[in-house]
């Protein structure tokens, strides 16, 4: 489910406290609901560069990496901290790329689509060789004349702040 889905906070939460309940029942009826071990909640931060296409690089091994870790999981605790992670790596992500007055663009997007990310790396490298946008401050000072996959990108990720 998490590998073949678009990471969507709501969702992926909710999964998992359908996962918790099945694994609570699964733990009850081997009667090794006394041996359930808390989880401790660690502090996921990621930080990113300013610079966006090594903050695009970063996000995507990071993920890539965390992706991996799913599969490794074993159990329920395991999996849970390896989604809280993602998630935190989601939320930071997605804040770098927030521009509010991208709500207002009357392009569509769908949240839960994400564009194909050697089609957004490819349109990011023609907006900094033409236009010297390399910074996200750059890209929220000039979103108007940005290329239109890059602005619905924008947009999708502003609106995943949102929730």
């Amino acid at each position: 489910f998490f590998l073949t889905r678009p990471p969507i906070k709501k969702v992926f939460e909710a999964r998992m406290k359908k996962l918790e309940k099945q694994y609570k029942a699964y733990l009850l009826f081997s009667n090794e609901l006394d041996k359930v071990k808390s989880i401790t909640i660690d502090n996921f931060e990621y930080k990113f560069p300013e610079h966006i296409i090594d903050a695009f690089n970063q996000y995507h091994e990071s993920r890539n990496q965390l992706k991996h870790e799913v599969l490794r999981s074993l159990d329920y605790n395991s999996l849970k901290k390896v989604i809280d992670s993602w998630m935190a790596l989601e939320d930071s992500y997605t804040m770098k790329w927030a521009i509010k007055e991208s709500i207002n663009d009357d392009i569509e997007v769908i949240k839960s689509k994400e564009p194909d990310p050697m089609v957004v790396l490819d349109k990011l490298k023609k907006e900094l060789d033409e236009k010297n946008i390399k910074t996200f401050k750059n890209l929220q000072s000039q979103y108007n004349v940005l290329d239109e996959v890059i602005r619905k990108e924008v947009k999708r990720l502003t609106l995943l702040t949102k929730e």
